[in-house]
């Protein structure tokens, strides 16, 4: 099938590139934006920009930010950002909310 769309090899689902972003976030919140325990936050939202897919042989390197902070109903709502770059590959922002600390 991927042959037939152009790519020499296989190509990933759309998804994977959620499972490389998830451990480079963890990176995030274990070095930079600490306090957080990650098992204890609650993911809502995650919007996708894919801008090749991902094929096999890509070395993937992701740079994560975190985009937006803002406190509501006494939780603390963290948005980050994902940038995974080969070339430019996929971005993608991830909603968590941290319930009150």
């Amino acid at each position: 099938m991927a042959a037939g769309l152009g790519y020499d090899g296989l190509i990933a689902p759309l998804t994977f590139g959620s499972v490389i972003a998830m451990i480079a976030q963890r990176h995030l919140f274990d070095e930079i934006v600490t306090g957080y325990d990650p098992s204890e936050m609650l993911h809502t939202d995650q919007r996708l920009q894919c801008h090749r897919p991902i094929e096999v042989g890509d070395r993937l390197i992701c740079d994560v930010f975190l985009d937006s902070f803002r406190r509501a109903a006494g939780n603390d709502i963290l948005v980050t950002k994902t940038i995974m770059l080969d070339a430019p590959v996929q971005t993608m922002w991830t909603t968590l909310v941290a319930y009150g600390r």
